[in-house]
Order: C-alpha cells, then structure tokens, then sequence
C-alpha cells in the first residue's frame, strides 16, 4: 500500500449502487461503522475489514459481504495502477423509523457511503 500523497489518482467507485443492493438487518441498532477495504491494482476488493462497536458488528460483517462485490477504478501512482486502502462509512437508521430494514441514509438525510482513503479518515 502506498501512502496516499504518493498517489496520482485516488481510487474511486465503479460499482453503481442502488437502494435495493443493500442488506437487510433486521433488528440492527441505529449507528455507524467503518469498513477498511482494499483495492487491488485491477480494481476488485482484495479485503474488507469491518471496524466497528460491538453491537454494530452484526450489521458490519453483512454490509462487508455486499462490499466484497464491489469494483474500483483504481488508484495510479504517475499513470500506474497500484493497490490502495480506503474506508467506506455507513449510518443505518433506527429500527422504528426503518422497519427493522437498516440502509445507509439518503442524500436528503445525510451521505450514503462515504469513500475515503484510508489514510485521510479520522
């Protein structure tokens, strides 16, 4: 992996999301979490990471197993492709406003999943 001032493009999503390409969790509490996911020199994920409080951990590892599917454009370091670490951000709603579906929110809540080099997340 390449410190992320060395690359020349960010990887960026090339996977085309919609709300019904998310889990379902029933019962899953309201919260966030973090997935590490790494991005291979193709652009397919090479590793998901779920990062997450205990009782988020649930919902993680089954949002990891949708991430796992996804494809990049890759990151390029001066017209390279080369492996990158990023982290994905979800937020799912209560159960009681959701109907015990969680779903990352909508534009007009909030950001759905954020893309972030790994290096640049808090």
């Amino acid at each position: 992996m390449f410190p992320i001032e060395a690359l020349s493009r960010l990887p960026t999503l090339a996977t085309e999301i919609s709300p019904e390409d998310w889990p379902s969790t029933p019962g899953a509490p309201s919260g966030s979490f973090r997935i590490e996911v790494d991005v291979g020199p193709d652009g397919r994920v090479m590793r998901v990471n779920p990062v997450c409080a205990p009782e988020m951990c649930e919902a993680a590892a089954i949002y990891s197993g949708a991430v796992v599917g996804w494809r990049f454009v890759p990151a390029e370091i001066l017209g390279h492709r080369v492996s990158s670490r990023i982290h994905v951000e979800f937020e799912i709603g209560s159960p009681e406003s959701a109907g015990f579906s969680a779903a990352p929110l909508t534009p007009s809540r909030a950001a759905t999943p954020v893309v972030r080099p790994a290096e640049a997340a808090p």
